[in-house]
């Protein structure tokens, strides 16, 4: 006869097993595995090109991971198992943002048909953050998923203008490009603030009231892991084609923390901190960008030159039109206007006060004619001062009488 023992309950478990259950790593080891494999088949690490064919393939087997990630997350999450759906959606949100680096590949391999393909994958890459949305039962029409899908399409295009650009330099890239792409990702650093700074993510058990505050870790790998690969896409391309690292390349995104900062809520971070984040990331994005080379500068050289210095300068105004919005201070206004003017006088600060010289010069020779010269000329504008004081002063006593009307009533 055959004897059928019990099965014993987790808690009955050698507690290694219930460890192993408990944190379940072969989930991450998984996602190492398919990591390692990516960049062995794709020889990325000699760094020697792969035919385009076995470039589509491992993109295709990437996705039909991504896809069996999403399903198995979406399954545990119904099921109720929420930390290891929280884990697989993590995995999928790095894997989506190109981590193995394939989409970024397959325009350098070939323009045309990576152009193709990096469409394909961000219509792709649109309906798989939709399911992952739905699933979690959060909506689509709200900041982060718009965030996500930016920060997607930035990935895909920046290769594209990479490789585009490349080709008329002779595989290289000139350093105003990658200049350029720096404002994009602070324009994207903005973005976290004006799209997501009325949103609550703190946890919540009223999902009606604050449906993004449960799921935080899994919607904010989605947000975060975009930027940092954005970031990791930029410094990677900065070597591969040979740029020179500026430090100018920083302002922009100084500017889009300041906006960024400025524009959460007080729940998230103090007044005060919020208003000195903005009044003061302006400034240092200007000083960083007024000792700028000659190879950022782009435009007419002897006319208007458009320079990191004037960008920053017209930058910083508008920030700090955005935090005269926000914050009510006229101290925003008047640093708008500098900053404002300071870029109209001048594309460097050699220009900007050879021009203020000039600019005096003009002044006191045209001034010149209208100083007196001669006792009684100098004897007459005093009389008329005389007139012109003794009608301020009468002004002022009338003002004062008002006054006193009012308090005797």
């Amino acid at each position: 006869m055959l004897c059928y023992l019990p099965r014993r309950s987790l808690a009955e478990r050698s507690a290694a097993f219930r460890m192993l259950v408990e944190y379940n790593p072969f989930y991450l080891l998984s996602a190492v595995f398919m990591l390692g494999g990516l960049f062995s088949l794709n020889n990325s690490l000699d760094w020697s090109p792969l035919p385009v064919g076995n470039v589509l393939i491992l993109i295709a087997t990437l996705n039909v991971y991504e896809m069996l990630l999403i399903g198995l997350a979406v399954f545990l999450y119904q099921r109720g198992v929420r930390r290891d759906a929280t884990v697989l959606l993590v995995i999928e949100a790095f894997f989506l943002v190109d981590a193995g680096f394939l989409n970024s590949e397959i325009l350098t391999q070939d323009l045309v048909v990576g152009l193709i393909v990096n469409a394909l994958l961000l219509v792709l890459a649109a309906a798989k953050v939709a399911v992952v949305f739905r699933a979690l039962h959060l909506p689509l029409d709200t900041g982060p998923y718009a965030l996500v899908m930016i920060q997607v399409a930035v990935l895909i295009v920046m290769p594209a203008v990479f490789k585009f650009v490349s080709m008329d330099h002779n595989g290289g890239l000139p350093a105003v490009v990658m200049y350029a792409l720096w404002w994009v990702v602070g324009g994207v650093v903005a973005l976290y603030g004006i799209l997501l700074g009325k949103i609550d993510f703190s946890d919540s058990d009223a999902p009606r009231i604050c449906p993004f505050g449960r799921h935080r870790v899994a919607v904010g790998a989605f947000l975060l892991l975009g930027l940092v690969s954005i970031l990791a896409h930029l410094c990677t391309s900065n070597w591969v084609y040979n740029v020179r690292w500026y430090t100018a390349n920083l302002a922009p995104v100084l500017l889009g923390l300041a906006v960024a900062l400025g524009s959460v809520e007080s729940h998230v971070l103090h007044y005060r901190r919020r208003l000195r984040a903005e009044l003061s990331l302006p400034f240092a994005a200007v000083m960083i960008s007024a000792p700028f080379p000659s190879a950022l500068v782009f435009g007419h050289v002897d006319f208007a030159p458009v320079t990191p210095l004037r960008l920053a300068l017209l930058g910083a105004s508008l920030v700090y039109l955005h935090g005269l919005a926000r914050f009510r201070e006229t101290t925003f206004a008047w640093l708008s206007g500098t900053c404002l003017l300071l870029a109209a006088l001048g594309s460097s600060v050699a220009g900007m006060i050879e021009n203020v010289m000039i600019f005096n010069r003009t002044v006191m020779t045209h001034t010149r004619e209208f100083v007196p010269r001669r006792a009684v000329n100098w004897g007459v504008v005093s009389v008329v001062l005389a007139f012109a004081l003794l009608v301020v002063g009468m002004a002022l006593s009338m003002k004062k009488t008002e006054v006193g009307e009012v308090e005797h009533r």
